[in-house]
């Protein structure tokens, strides 16, 4: 938006604005890079179907803007890896799973993404864009709104100020859904797309009106500024009942600091209490969600690892963990040491706890090798 205003008013501050914006985007989440690319692309203009791109003081304007947000970590990220960037971050484009997030050791690469077959890669991209049609049309959409956005979209295509958040829409969706495919479906997408909210509900409107003038072109008897109107107030009013019903359905009534957590988490604070008596109130504990567990304990916790028995113990010793909390959301290398409980000499089953749904949950200490 302030590339559309910089080029609209000809004034330079707002092109650096829109750079210091896109890095502040960036900081927030890893594809707030894409802001940059619309911030440019926005900052440009047509002619005679010809794209002309920013002249290079509003480049290097937009640029400048960028940098002085996202300098200073990129730096921090070069002394602390040797790289201007997170070292797993591109790895995410090898994920065969989305469990290959927690691989240890972390084992991604082209080949072995490649080595699993075209067959299981193309089925991977087509799930997601489904997951992700239904999220755009669900969440971002309001379902009772997806359709007239869409129009309203298509209508505002040319204006300034909607050609970013188009752009950017398009350009969020193609990514999550066919480059970062499994992060894109398992939340980066319903995360990011947010930004896209005020510029939807702006469009929604006018997409109705389109709609109801092309029927009223068709049916003589209607009369598109009432029949507007009446669909406005109906919308709305559909609207406000799906968003009142999922509030009440989660929030009201519920804990808010629980609100992020599943059923079978609330087993943490048992262990906790547990680990209390024991005497034991610091040490690191493996679990499969550490958030989770460290706010309902205080406990330092990691994460289960995405293996076998093997890596599961190579991380307790890695992190110098001394207790390893097994339920029955393992990652298939461990299915049989959770179901079968197979004894291991360096694993103590300390207790035994049952989760929200009835299932074991095993804790057990971990024996210096």
């Amino acid at each position: 938006l302030c590339a559309s205003l910089g080029l609209a008013k000809q004034s330079p501050g707002w092109f650096g604005l829109a750079g210091v914006l896109a890095g502040l985007g960036h900081l927030a989440r890893a594809d707030g890079v894409l802001l940059l690319l619309v911030a440019l692309y926005a900052g440009s203009k047509t002619q005679k179907g010809a794209l002309r791109f920013l002249p290079p003081p509003s480049f290097f304007l937009v640029c400048l803007g960028y940098l002085l947000i996202t300098l200073p970590w990129f730096l921090r990220n070069l002394a602390a890896t040797g790289s201007l960037f997170a070292p797993g971050g591109t790895q995410a484009l090898w994920f065969r799973t989305y469990n290959d997030l927690f691989n240890y050791p972390a084992s991604l690469s082209a080949a072995a993404y490649f080595a699993q077959g075209w067959g299981a890669i193309v089925a991977g991209k087509w799930q997601a864009l489904i997951a992700n049609l239904q999220t755009a049309f669900a969440v971002h959409g309001s379902i009772a709104l997806a359709p007239f956005i869409v129009a309203g979209l298509w209508k505002l295509r040319r204006e300034a100020m909607f050609r970013p958040a188009i752009l950017y829409a398009l350009s969020l969706y193609f990514v999550m859904t066919f480059v970062f495919t499994f992060p894109g479906t398992r939340g980066g997408l319903f995360h990011s797309g947010a930004a896209l909210l005020p510029f939807y509900f702006a469009a929604a409107p006018v997409g109705l009106e389109r709609v109801v003038e092309w029927i009223a072109l068709r049916r003589p008897g209607w009369r598109a500024p009432t029949a507007t109107r009446v669909f406005l107030i109906g919308l709305a009013a559909i609207v406000m009942i799906l968003t009142g019903a999922i509030f009440a359905g989660r929030v009201v009534g519920s804990d808010p600091t629980r609100l992020a957590w599943n059923r079978s988490d609330e087993v943490y604070e048992e262990i906790g209490t547990w680990l209390w008596r024991f005497q034991d109130s610091a040490s690191v504990v493996v679990v499969n969600n550490p958030p989770a567990f460290n706010y309902l304990t205080d406990h330092p916790a990691i994460v289960i690892p995405n293996g076998d028995l093997d890596a599961l113990l190579a991380v307790a010793d890695r992190y110098g963990a001394k207790w390893i909390v097994v339920d029955a959301n393992v990652p298939a290398g461990l299915a049989d040491f959770y179901t079968r409980r197979q004894p291991n000499e360096r694993l103590w089953l300390a207790e035994e706890f049952s989760d929200g749904e009835g299932r074991p949950v095993y804790l057990y200490e971990v024996i210096a090798p």
